[in-house]
């Protein structure tokens, strides 16, 4: 099978979702399935981490420039002719909308992004993202998403699609087991990039970083 990742981010650095992706693709591979990613970038810079990986870059910086470069991303999709696409839901464009309606697509929701990008996006780009989202929710054969929390609201269930729940895990054999601890009192640690609402730890009302507590929780 052929697989087309589509997917628009940043690929110059490290990052724990373009780790993800990578792993995704590698998986795919190691499974027997030809695999390219295709993804929108703001630079032609490649991080190290997946410059193993068969990727193909359309620059754009702007939002503009990415509209009207989106065009490369559909001839390069098309010129090689997958099978399926897997496509990362994010921001819409157009362009979009030729290749879900040309080849088979699996869209995957990594966020409740009716209520998060509230959160994140200025009134008028989250009225264009409401406007336009179901113009490829709808076209899509089936959607995976990352908790089971997300695939119950209603503004997805009533595409009425084929859905799989798939939560985000990391390959165990890549760290070391570490035995467990003996404290008294547990001590927890919570580690995630700032200001991301889907964490449940921010929002416009509070600053970043969150003060220091003033007392130890016990």
């Amino acid at each position: 099978m052929r697989i087309a990742y589509v997917a628009h981010w940043d690929v110059s650095s490290e990052t724990g979702i373009l780790k993800k992706m990578a792993a995704q693709i590698r998986t795919w591979i190691a499974e027997g399935c030809t695999v390219r990613y295709f993804v929108v970038s703001p630079g032609d810079t490649v991080w190290a981490g997946v410059r193993d990986l068969p990727i193909h870059v359309t620059r754009g910086k702007t939002f503009w420039q990415r509209v009207l470069r989106m065009r490369d991303l559909y001839d390069a999709v098309v010129s090689w002719e997958p099978d399926i696409v897997y496509l990362r839901f994010s921001t819409y464009y157009p362009v979009l909308e030729a290749i879900v309606d040309r080849y088979p697509t699996v869209v995957e929701i990594n966020s409740d992004d009716v209520r998060e990008y509230r959160l994140m996006l200025s009134s008028t780009k989250y009225l264009l993202h409401r406007l336009s989202r179901s113009r490829l929710l709808r076209r899509v054969r089936g959607m995976v998403f990352v908790t089971g929390e997300i695939v119950s609201r209603p503004y997805f269930a009533r595409f009425d699609k084929p859905a799989l729940v798939l939560g985000n895990a990391i390959s165990l054999s890549d760290y070391y087991v570490l035995p467990a601890p003996c404290n008294r009192v547990p001590r927890l640690v919570f580690s995630g990039l700032g200001k991301s609402p889907w964490h449940g730890a921010w929002t416009r009302s509070c600053t970043w970083p969150l003060p220091a507590p003033t007392s130890r929780s016990t």
